[in-house]
Parts: C-alpha cells; structure tokens; sequence
C-alpha cells in the first residue's frame, strides 16, 4: 500500500518489522466524534529505518460518498489525535470512486488573522490505470484494480463472475506466498460476492485448476458462498480420499497374510487385484 501511495515513507519504512495496530489510540478520539462522522478505518505505528516510528490514519470513502465534507474530517482526525497523544500523523484517504470535480483536495480556514491548511495522501481508485495496476507485482495494487472491477459491476452478478475468474488467473501468475494469495482471495470474496449456486461451483473449478500446486487453502473461517462451497467440496474429497486409504490398507494385510501362507505373489495378485509390483515389493 505504502509503496503505491505514500512512496516517500514507504521508501524510509523498515520493511523487516511489522505496523502495529493502534486500536486503543484510535478508540480513544473515535469516543470524542459523533457517529454519523467517524471516518477512521484503521490506525497504524509504521516503523522506519531511523528507529523512529511513524503514525498513518487510513481512511476508505465508500463508493465516492462521505458524511460531509471528507477535508474538514481528515483535519479533525489529525487534530485529535495530536491533541490526545502528541503524535503528528501521516494521513490517507483512498477513494473508491470518482469524486466531484469541485470537492476541495485538502482543508483550509482562516479566522481573524489565523489560517490553517492540511494537505493529506488522497487516491482515488477510479482514476487508476487498470493496464498499469494489473502488471503490477505489488498485492495492494491488484486489490485496486479488483476495487475498479467491484464498482464497475455494481449490481450485476454476471459481471462480477467475470471479473472474479479474471482476478484469479492474474493472481495465479504471482509468485506470491501462500499467505498473500489466502489475503487476497479474502478481500476479493468480499467484494465481489457470489451467491447464483452454478456460478460457484464453477469458480471452484476454476479455481482448483487454474492454480494447481500453488493453490491456496479453502479458507474454511470465511462465510462467503464461494468460500463455504469450496471448503465443503475439500471436506468431501478428503473424506473420499480417507475411504479409498482405508480399502487400500486392508488388501495389503490381506496379501501379507496370504503371502505367510505360501500362496505364490502372482495368485496373491489375483485374489487381492493389486498389482503384482506391489505384491511383490511387500514380501
């Protein structure tokens, strides 16, 4: 995320330790706003290189549309925050729609000779090039370009197939961790949702061949249609597999009982119809 859009600090970030999540910091100005105001989706302490830290506040504005003015409400985050635990923070609003044309990109007042401007990270995820965000390795740019897919398809659940099986090739083509692609097939279930039965049977069986050996886990903890089938249909096949086993073990007793009897490998072989390799590579 940092890397497409704050590269600045992503650039100063120690990328070998891991944000810690600030719940409690963000809990304790989100108690001070109303409600119908809250903008604040998540509070990060983002290490860097100097052993410092840095503070980020992230923002999403769902499908272009906010409470009021989205400026003002940047500016009184960081106002409330600095005033409650004298931290300066790194602000960013990604927008996941087009915004109006007029809509101020960051806030101003003046007041009797005094005069405050804050000036925050804004994306704008429609305005992104799909072409540039699909070539990209980086994870976070893919969930960007499966964003532009979700607000495109609005309503339609058609489309949203379409768009799901296309996300699922470009993510087979990753060399990502097994990890990144549970993480991105958790957020792309949830954008683009599929309820038509048919629809996700078919995606399960595309997304079983398309990723092969690579292929992530089921994601049993999801309560997604897709997710639900797909971990169902792994429970099943396991089971089928555990019965096969099963069979499989009790003819080879069985042939090493007619063998301490004997019984030559090859009438073995018959009786058991397991091949005489195996047979023979039991005695």
């Amino acid at each position: 995320m940092l890397k497409r859009c704050i590269p600045e600090l992503y650039e100063r970030a120690d990328r070998t330790k891991i944000p810690t999540p600030l719940e409690k910091e963000l809990r304790s100005i989100t108690r001070k706003v109303k409600p119908k105001v809250r903008i604040a989706d998540l509070l990060v302490s983002v290490p860097l290189l100097d052993g410092k830290d840095t503070w980020i506040l992230l923002h999403c504005e769902l499908q272009g549309k906010g409470g009021g003015n989205l400026a003002q409400r940047m500016f009184m985050y960081k106002t409330l925050i600095f005033a409650r635990h004298a931290e300066l923070v790194v602000g960013l609003a990604i927008i996941t729609d087009k915004r109006s044309a007029d809509e101020p990109t960051f806030y101003e007042c003046s007041f009797f000779g005094c005069k405050e401007t804050y000036i925050y990270n804004r994306t704008v995820v429609m305005d992104m090039n799909p072409e540039e965000l699909k070539a990209s390795d980086n994870p976070f740019d893919l969930a960007l370009y499966a964003g532009q897919c979700a607000i495109q398809s609005k309503r339609s659940e058609r489309q949203r197939f379409i768009f799901f099986k296309e996300l699922l090739t470009l993510l087979s083509l990753h060399n990502w961790s097994r990890s990144d692609k549970d993480d991105f097939l958790v957020f792309l279930d949830g954008i683009l949702t599929i309820n038509d039965k048919d629809a996700i049977a078919e995606l399960s069986l595309f997304e079983e061949e398309i990723m092969e050996e690579e292929k992530p886990m089921a994601l049993q903890d999801m309560k997604t249609p897709l997710r639900t089938y797909i971990y169902e249909k792994g429970v099943e096949k396991g089971i089928e597999k555990g019965i096969e086993k099963g069979k499989l073990e009790g003819l080879l007793a069985a042939a090493r009982n007619l063998l301490k009897t004997g019984m030559e490998p090859s009438h073995v072989a018959q009786v058991t119809e397991l091949p005489l390799k195996t047979i023979q590579s039991i005695l």
